[in-house]
Protein backbone atom coordinates (compact mmCIF):
# COMPACT_ATOMS: atom_id res chain seq x y z
CA UNK A 1 0.00 0.00 0.00
CA UNK A 2 1.14 3.59 -0.65
CA UNK A 3 0.57 6.86 1.13
CA UNK A 4 -1.95 7.82 -1.52
CA UNK A 5 -4.29 4.98 -0.88
CA UNK A 6 -5.62 3.07 2.15
CA UNK A 7 -6.09 -0.64 1.97
CA UNK A 8 -9.13 -1.62 4.02
CA UNK A 9 -10.95 -4.87 4.39
CA UNK A 10 -14.36 -5.33 5.86
CA UNK A 11 -14.39 -8.63 7.76
CA UNK A 12 -17.81 -10.16 8.39
CA UNK A 13 -17.93 -12.28 11.52
CA UNK A 14 -20.31 -13.50 14.20
CA UNK A 15 -20.16 -15.35 17.46
CA UNK A 16 -19.87 -18.49 15.39
CA UNK A 17 -16.37 -17.35 14.37
CA UNK A 18 -15.14 -17.95 17.93
CA UNK A 19 -15.57 -21.62 18.96
CA UNK A 20 -14.41 -20.88 22.51
CA UNK A 21 -17.63 -18.98 23.19
CA UNK A 22 -19.71 -21.94 22.07
CA UNK A 23 -17.64 -24.40 24.09
CA UNK A 24 -18.00 -22.31 27.25
CA UNK A 25 -21.71 -21.84 26.61
CA UNK A 26 -22.18 -25.58 26.05
CA UNK A 27 -20.26 -26.42 29.22
CA UNK A 28 -22.26 -23.96 31.30
CA UNK A 29 -25.50 -25.33 29.84
CA UNK A 30 -24.45 -28.90 30.65
CA UNK A 31 -23.53 -27.99 34.24
CA UNK A 32 -26.83 -26.13 34.66
CA UNK A 33 -28.74 -29.12 33.27
CA UNK A 34 -27.02 -31.47 35.74
CA UNK A 35 -27.74 -29.10 38.64
CA UNK A 36 -31.40 -28.60 37.71
CA UNK A 37 -31.90 -32.30 36.99
CA UNK A 38 -30.36 -33.28 40.32
CA UNK A 39 -32.59 -30.80 42.16
CA UNK A 40 -35.73 -32.09 40.44
CA UNK A 41 -34.80 -35.73 41.07
CA UNK A 42 -34.08 -35.02 44.74
CA UNK A 43 -37.45 -33.29 45.08
CA UNK A 44 -39.27 -36.20 43.42
CA UNK A 45 -37.49 -38.76 45.61
CA UNK A 46 -38.45 -36.73 48.69
CA UNK A 47 -42.14 -36.77 47.79
CA UNK A 48 -41.96 -40.51 47.08
CA UNK A 49 -40.38 -41.13 50.49
CA UNK A 50 -43.09 -39.13 52.28
CA UNK A 51 -45.87 -40.85 50.32
CA UNK A 52 -44.37 -44.27 51.02
CA UNK A 53 -44.26 -43.56 54.76
CA UNK A 54 -47.82 -42.27 54.66
CA UNK A 55 -49.03 -45.47 52.96
CA UNK A 56 -47.21 -47.58 55.54
CA UNK A 57 -48.90 -45.66 58.37
CA UNK A 58 -52.31 -45.95 56.70
CA UNK A 59 -51.91 -49.72 56.33
CA UNK A 60 -50.77 -49.98 59.95
CA UNK A 61 -53.77 -48.15 61.44
CA UNK A 62 -56.15 -50.09 59.18
CA UNK A 63 -54.80 -53.41 60.46
CA UNK A 64 -54.79 -52.17 64.06
CA UNK A 65 -58.37 -50.94 63.81
CA UNK A 66 -59.52 -54.31 62.51
CA UNK A 67 -57.52 -56.13 65.17
CA UNK A 68 -58.91 -54.14 68.09
CA UNK A 69 -62.45 -54.25 66.73
CA UNK A 70 -62.18 -58.04 66.92
CA UNK A 71 -60.31 -58.06 70.24
CA UNK A 72 -62.74 -55.72 71.99
CA UNK A 73 -65.68 -57.62 70.55
CA UNK A 74 -64.26 -60.78 72.12
CA UNK A 75 -63.52 -58.87 75.32
CA UNK A 76 -67.19 -57.87 75.72
CA UNK A 77 -68.60 -61.34 75.02
CA UNK A 78 -68.66 -62.20 78.75
CA UNK A 79 -70.60 -59.05 79.56
CA UNK A 80 -73.14 -59.81 76.85
CA UNK A 81 -73.54 -63.36 78.14
CA UNK A 82 -74.00 -62.13 81.71
CA UNK A 83 -76.55 -59.50 80.65
CA UNK A 84 -78.43 -62.10 78.58
CA UNK A 85 -78.51 -64.52 81.53
CA UNK A 86 -79.79 -61.76 83.85
CA UNK A 87 -82.52 -60.88 81.37
CA UNK A 88 -83.63 -64.53 81.29
CA UNK A 89 -84.23 -64.34 85.06
CA UNK A 90 -86.74 -61.55 84.40
CA UNK A 91 -85.68 -59.16 87.16
CA UNK A 92 -88.06 -56.19 87.29
CA UNK A 93 -86.62 -53.84 89.95
CA UNK A 94 -83.26 -52.60 91.26
CA UNK A 95 -83.92 -54.14 94.69
CA UNK A 96 -84.61 -57.57 93.24
CA UNK A 97 -81.54 -57.21 91.04
CA UNK A 98 -79.42 -56.39 94.07
CA UNK A 99 -80.80 -59.34 96.03
CA UNK A 100 -80.48 -61.86 93.20
CA UNK A 101 -77.01 -60.85 92.04
CA UNK A 102 -75.27 -60.35 95.39
CA UNK A 103 -74.90 -64.08 96.05
CA UNK A 104 -72.12 -66.65 96.10
CA UNK A 105 -73.95 -68.53 93.37
CA UNK A 106 -73.62 -65.59 90.99
CA UNK A 107 -70.01 -65.10 92.02
CA UNK A 108 -69.35 -68.66 90.80
CA UNK A 109 -71.24 -67.96 87.57
CA UNK A 110 -69.06 -64.89 86.92
CA UNK A 111 -65.85 -66.71 87.87
CA UNK A 112 -66.52 -69.65 85.56
CA UNK A 113 -67.37 -67.36 82.65
CA UNK A 114 -64.23 -65.27 83.21
CA UNK A 115 -61.99 -68.35 83.40
CA UNK A 116 -63.27 -69.49 80.02
CA UNK A 117 -61.28 -66.72 78.29
CA UNK A 118 -57.57 -66.20 77.97
CA UNK A 119 -57.54 -62.61 79.23
CA UNK A 120 -57.31 -62.04 82.98
CA UNK A 121 -59.76 -59.15 83.29
CA UNK A 122 -62.50 -59.79 85.81
CA UNK A 123 -66.24 -59.15 85.50
CA UNK A 124 -67.90 -56.83 88.01
CA UNK A 125 -71.56 -56.18 88.79
CA UNK A 126 -72.81 -52.84 90.15
CA UNK A 127 -76.35 -52.04 91.26
CA UNK A 128 -78.44 -49.01 90.32
CA UNK A 129 -76.68 -46.91 92.99
CA UNK A 130 -73.22 -47.72 91.72
CA UNK A 131 -72.36 -50.11 94.56
CA UNK A 132 -70.27 -53.18 93.75
CA UNK A 133 -72.45 -56.24 94.48
CA UNK A 134 -70.50 -59.05 92.84
CA UNK A 135 -67.22 -59.83 91.08
CA UNK A 136 -65.55 -62.77 89.37
CA UNK A 137 -62.26 -61.93 91.13
CA UNK A 138 -63.20 -61.88 94.80
CA UNK A 139 -65.84 -62.92 97.30
CA UNK A 140 -67.08 -61.29 99.40
CA UNK A 141 -66.72 -58.09 97.44
CA UNK A 142 -65.05 -54.96 98.86
CA UNK A 143 -66.99 -51.81 99.68
CA UNK A 144 -66.65 -49.92 96.42
CA UNK A 145 -68.80 -47.44 94.47
CA UNK A 146 -68.71 -46.00 90.96
CA UNK A 147 -71.64 -43.57 91.22
CA UNK A 148 -69.32 -40.69 90.31
CA UNK A 149 -68.15 -42.24 87.04
CA UNK A 150 -69.29 -40.48 83.88
CA UNK A 151 -70.46 -43.68 82.21
CA UNK A 152 -72.57 -44.64 85.27
CA UNK A 153 -74.18 -41.20 85.39
CA UNK A 154 -74.97 -41.44 81.67
CA UNK A 155 -76.63 -44.85 82.13
CA UNK A 156 -78.64 -43.81 85.17
CA UNK A 157 -79.84 -40.51 83.69
CA UNK A 158 -80.73 -42.11 80.37
CA UNK A 159 -78.32 -39.82 78.51
CA UNK A 160 -76.40 -42.75 77.02
CA UNK A 161 -77.60 -43.56 73.51
CA UNK A 162 -75.88 -46.97 73.45
CA UNK A 163 -75.90 -49.80 76.04
CA UNK A 164 -72.09 -49.93 76.01
CA UNK A 165 -69.81 -47.07 77.09
CA UNK A 166 -66.02 -46.83 77.36
CA UNK A 167 -64.15 -44.59 79.79
CA UNK A 168 -60.55 -44.22 80.99
CA UNK A 169 -60.49 -44.01 84.79
CA UNK A 170 -58.19 -44.37 87.77
CA UNK A 171 -58.94 -47.92 88.84
CA UNK A 172 -60.41 -48.50 92.29
CA UNK A 173 -59.44 -52.17 92.20
CA UNK A 174 -55.77 -51.60 91.38
CA UNK A 175 -53.60 -48.51 91.20
CA UNK A 176 -53.19 -46.82 87.85
CA UNK A 177 -55.22 -46.18 84.74
CA UNK A 178 -57.81 -48.60 83.38
CA UNK A 179 -60.05 -48.49 80.32
CA UNK A 180 -63.48 -49.59 81.50
CA UNK A 181 -66.02 -51.12 79.13
CA UNK A 182 -69.40 -50.84 80.83
CA UNK A 183 -72.60 -52.59 79.74
CA UNK A 184 -75.96 -51.32 80.94
CA UNK A 185 -78.42 -53.79 82.53
CA UNK A 186 -82.13 -53.02 82.18
CA UNK A 187 -85.40 -54.69 83.15
CA UNK A 188 -88.22 -55.84 80.86
CA UNK A 189 -89.66 -52.32 80.74
CA UNK A 190 -86.32 -50.58 80.32
CA UNK A 191 -85.83 -49.77 84.01
CA UNK A 192 -82.19 -49.23 84.98
CA UNK A 193 -80.97 -52.14 87.14
CA UNK A 194 -77.20 -51.83 87.16
CA UNK A 195 -73.95 -52.13 85.21
CA UNK A 196 -71.64 -54.96 84.17
CA UNK A 197 -68.02 -53.85 83.70
CA UNK A 198 -64.69 -55.17 82.54
CA UNK A 199 -61.45 -53.20 82.43
CA UNK A 200 -58.04 -53.38 80.81
CA UNK A 201 -54.91 -51.34 81.40
CA UNK A 202 -53.04 -49.13 78.89
CA UNK A 203 -50.14 -51.58 79.12
CA UNK A 204 -52.19 -54.34 77.49
CA UNK A 205 -52.63 -52.18 74.38
CA UNK A 206 -49.09 -50.80 74.47
CA UNK A 207 -47.53 -54.26 74.54
CA UNK A 208 -49.21 -55.06 71.24
CA UNK A 209 -48.18 -51.68 69.78
CA UNK A 210 -44.58 -52.43 70.76
CA UNK A 211 -44.64 -55.69 68.79
CA UNK A 212 -45.03 -53.77 65.53
CA UNK A 213 -41.74 -52.85 63.84
CA UNK A 214 -42.35 -49.28 62.72
CA UNK A 215 -38.97 -47.83 63.70
CA UNK A 216 -37.58 -45.98 66.71
CA UNK A 217 -39.18 -42.66 65.75
CA UNK A 218 -42.66 -44.12 65.27
CA UNK A 219 -45.48 -43.84 67.79
CA UNK A 220 -48.88 -45.53 68.03
CA UNK A 221 -51.66 -44.06 70.15
CA UNK A 222 -55.17 -45.09 71.07
CA UNK A 223 -57.74 -42.35 71.68
CA UNK A 224 -61.31 -42.31 72.88
CA UNK A 225 -63.71 -40.61 70.51
CA UNK A 226 -63.88 -37.67 72.93
CA UNK A 227 -60.11 -37.11 72.50
CA UNK A 228 -58.86 -38.83 75.67
CA UNK A 229 -55.53 -40.62 75.26
CA UNK A 230 -56.07 -44.25 76.33
CA UNK A 231 -52.65 -45.75 75.52
CA UNK A 232 -49.45 -44.92 73.66
CA UNK A 233 -46.22 -46.56 72.62
CA UNK A 234 -43.67 -45.27 73.48
CA UNK A 235 -45.43 -44.76 76.81
CA UNK A 236 -45.66 -41.24 78.26
CA UNK A 237 -47.32 -41.58 81.65
CA UNK A 238 -48.00 -37.87 82.06
CA UNK A 239 -50.01 -37.83 78.83
CA UNK A 240 -52.33 -40.78 79.55
CA UNK A 241 -55.81 -39.53 80.40
CA UNK A 242 -55.32 -36.09 78.87
CA UNK A 243 -57.83 -34.84 76.33
CA UNK A 244 -56.62 -33.88 72.85
CA UNK A 245 -59.98 -33.16 71.24
CA UNK A 246 -58.69 -29.73 70.18
CA UNK A 247 -55.65 -31.28 68.48
CA UNK A 248 -55.17 -30.92 64.74
CA UNK A 249 -55.80 -34.59 63.96
CA UNK A 250 -59.11 -34.76 65.83
CA UNK A 251 -60.24 -31.34 64.68
CA UNK A 252 -59.47 -31.69 60.98
CA UNK A 253 -60.03 -35.41 60.32
CA UNK A 254 -62.00 -37.27 62.98
CA UNK A 255 -64.77 -34.67 63.07
CA UNK A 256 -65.37 -35.31 59.35
CA UNK A 257 -64.27 -38.86 58.59
CA UNK A 258 -63.27 -42.15 60.18
CA UNK A 259 -59.80 -42.10 58.66
CA UNK A 260 -57.20 -39.83 57.10
CA UNK A 261 -53.57 -38.74 57.01
CA UNK A 262 -51.76 -35.45 57.50
CA UNK A 263 -48.51 -33.80 58.51
CA UNK A 264 -48.51 -32.09 61.90
CA UNK A 265 -46.56 -31.00 64.93
CA UNK A 266 -47.25 -33.66 67.56
CA UNK A 267 -49.06 -32.37 70.67
CA UNK A 268 -47.27 -35.07 72.68
CA UNK A 269 -43.59 -34.52 71.84
CA UNK A 270 -43.67 -31.43 69.59
CA UNK A 271 -41.91 -33.19 66.70
CA UNK A 272 -42.79 -32.71 63.03
CA UNK A 273 -44.63 -35.93 62.18
CA UNK A 274 -46.58 -37.75 59.49
CA UNK A 275 -49.76 -39.18 61.01
CA UNK A 276 -52.56 -41.53 59.96
CA UNK A 277 -55.74 -42.24 61.90
CA UNK A 278 -58.45 -44.87 61.65
CA UNK A 279 -61.54 -45.16 63.83
CA UNK A 280 -62.77 -48.56 65.00
CA UNK A 281 -66.02 -49.64 63.37
CA UNK A 282 -67.82 -50.86 66.51
CA UNK A 283 -66.28 -48.91 69.39
CA UNK A 284 -65.73 -45.18 70.11
CA UNK A 285 -61.97 -45.57 69.73
CA UNK A 286 -59.47 -44.44 67.12
CA UNK A 287 -55.91 -45.55 66.39
CA UNK A 288 -53.26 -43.04 65.35
CA UNK A 289 -49.84 -44.06 64.00
CA UNK A 290 -47.13 -41.47 63.45
CA UNK A 291 -43.50 -41.24 62.45
CA UNK A 292 -41.20 -38.26 62.39
CA UNK A 293 -40.58 -36.56 59.06
CA UNK A 294 -36.86 -36.96 59.76
CA UNK A 295 -37.24 -40.74 60.02
CA UNK A 296 -39.45 -40.87 56.92
CA UNK A 297 -36.76 -39.05 54.95
CA UNK A 298 -33.77 -41.00 56.30
CA UNK A 299 -33.41 -43.17 53.16
CA UNK A 300 -34.07 -40.14 50.98
CA UNK A 301 -31.15 -38.32 52.60
CA UNK A 302 -28.85 -41.23 51.75
CA UNK A 303 -30.11 -41.23 48.15
CA UNK A 304 -29.70 -37.47 47.92
CA UNK A 305 -26.15 -37.57 49.28
CA UNK A 306 -25.25 -40.18 46.66
CA UNK A 307 -27.02 -38.22 43.93
CA UNK A 308 -25.34 -34.94 44.89
CA UNK A 309 -21.95 -36.66 45.06
CA UNK A 310 -22.34 -38.10 41.56
CA UNK A 311 -23.64 -34.80 40.21
CA UNK A 312 -20.85 -32.85 41.89
CA UNK A 313 -18.21 -35.19 40.50
CA UNK A 314 -19.76 -34.89 37.02
CA UNK A 315 -19.76 -31.10 37.26
CA UNK A 316 -16.13 -31.15 38.42
CA UNK A 317 -15.09 -33.37 35.51
CA UNK A 318 -16.93 -31.15 33.03
CA UNK A 319 -15.42 -28.00 34.55
CA UNK A 320 -11.88 -29.43 34.42
CA UNK A 321 -12.31 -30.65 30.84
CA UNK A 322 -13.83 -27.31 29.86
CA UNK A 323 -10.93 -25.46 31.47
CA UNK A 324 -8.35 -27.60 29.69
CA UNK A 325 -10.06 -27.30 26.29
CA UNK A 326 -10.54 -23.54 26.61
CA UNK A 327 -6.95 -23.09 27.75
CA UNK A 328 -5.68 -25.16 24.83
CA UNK A 329 -7.79 -23.22 22.32
CA UNK A 330 -6.76 -19.92 23.90
CA UNK A 331 -3.12 -20.88 23.62
CA UNK A 332 -3.60 -21.83 19.98
CA UNK A 333 -5.48 -18.60 19.34
CA UNK A 334 -2.76 -16.56 21.05
CA UNK A 335 -0.07 -18.35 19.04
CA UNK A 336 -1.92 -17.70 15.80
CA UNK A 337 -2.37 -14.06 16.78
CA UNK A 338 1.32 -13.72 17.50
CA UNK A 339 2.15 -15.26 14.13
CA UNK A 340 -0.29 -12.92 12.41
CA UNK A 341 1.11 -9.89 14.24
CA UNK A 342 4.63 -10.89 13.30
CA UNK A 343 3.65 -11.38 9.66
CA UNK A 344 1.64 -8.18 9.49
CA UNK A 345 4.35 -6.06 11.11
CA UNK A 346 7.04 -7.44 8.82
CA UNK A 347 5.36 -6.75 5.49
CA UNK A 348 6.64 -3.62 3.68
CA UNK A 349 3.14 -2.25 3.02
CA UNK A 350 0.92 -0.40 5.47
CA UNK A 351 -2.11 -2.47 6.52
CA UNK A 352 -5.28 -1.64 8.41
CA UNK A 353 -8.23 -4.03 8.81
CA UNK A 354 -11.71 -3.05 9.98
CA UNK A 355 -14.47 -5.25 11.34
CA UNK A 356 -18.16 -5.19 10.42
CA UNK A 357 -18.69 -2.12 12.62
CA UNK A 358 -15.87 -0.20 10.95
CA UNK A 359 -13.58 -0.57 13.94
CA UNK A 360 -9.86 -1.26 13.65
CA UNK A 361 -8.90 -4.87 14.30
CA UNK A 362 -5.41 -4.86 12.76
CA UNK A 363 -3.07 -1.92 12.17
CA UNK A 364 0.57 -2.70 11.46
CA UNK A 365 3.64 -0.69 12.36
CA UNK A 366 4.37 0.20 8.71
CA UNK A 367 0.93 1.90 8.43
CA UNK A 368 1.71 4.09 11.46
CA UNK A 369 5.11 5.02 10.03
CA UNK A 370 3.71 5.83 6.59
CA UNK A 371 1.15 8.30 7.91
CA UNK A 372 2.91 9.43 11.07
CA UNK A 373 0.12 8.19 13.34
CA UNK A 374 0.18 7.78 17.11
CA UNK A 375 -0.09 4.16 18.33
CA UNK A 376 -2.28 5.46 21.16
CA UNK A 377 -4.94 6.46 18.59
CA UNK A 378 -4.47 4.02 15.75
CA UNK A 379 -5.02 0.82 17.64
CA UNK A 380 -7.58 -2.03 17.69
CA UNK A 381 -10.98 -0.69 18.68
CA UNK A 382 -10.49 2.70 17.07
CA UNK A 383 -13.24 3.62 14.58
CA UNK A 384 -12.54 4.27 10.92
CA UNK A 385 -13.74 7.87 11.28
CA UNK A 386 -11.44 8.51 14.25
CA UNK A 387 -8.49 7.00 12.39
CA UNK A 388 -9.07 9.07 9.24
CA UNK A 389 -9.62 12.18 11.39
CA UNK A 390 -6.27 11.48 13.07
CA UNK A 391 -4.67 11.21 9.63
CA UNK A 392 -6.15 14.57 8.74
CA UNK A 393 -4.71 16.04 11.94
CA UNK A 394 -1.26 14.71 11.06
CA UNK A 395 -1.54 16.04 7.51
CA UNK A 396 -1.63 12.69 5.68
CA UNK A 397 -5.23 13.14 4.51
CA UNK A 398 -6.71 16.15 2.72
CA UNK A 399 -10.26 15.06 1.82
CA UNK A 400 -13.59 15.10 3.63
CA UNK A 401 -13.48 12.53 6.46
CA UNK A 402 -17.17 11.56 6.46
CA UNK A 403 -17.39 11.34 2.67
CA UNK A 404 -14.24 9.22 2.51
CA UNK A 405 -15.41 6.82 5.23
CA UNK A 406 -18.90 6.56 3.73
CA UNK A 407 -17.49 5.73 0.32
CA UNK A 408 -15.30 2.96 1.70
CA UNK A 409 -18.16 1.39 3.67
CA UNK A 410 -20.48 1.53 0.64
CA UNK A 411 -17.96 0.01 -1.73
CA UNK A 412 -16.68 -2.81 0.43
Amino acid sequence: MTADSTASFRVRHSTGANPIHWIILGGVFLIAAITIGTTIMAGNFRERALNSSKRELENTVLLLARHFDKQLEDFTVIQKLVVAQIEVVGITSPDIFRGEMATLEWHEVLRVKAEGYSDVAGVNLFDSEGVLINSSDTWPVPDLKIADRAYFKAFKSGAAVTPVLIELVQSRFTSGWATVIAHKVTGPKGEFLGVVTRATTPASFEQFFASLALGESAAISMYHRDGTLLARHPHIEAMIGKNFATGQMHREILTRSDHGSMRLSSPLDGLDRLASVRALADFPISIIATTTVAAALADWREQTRYLVTVAGFSVLVIAVMLFLVVRKLSQQHQLEKQRLDTAVNNIPQGLVVYDALARVTVCNRRYLEMFGLSPDVAKPGCTMQDLVSHRKETGSFDGDVEEFCGAIIRNV
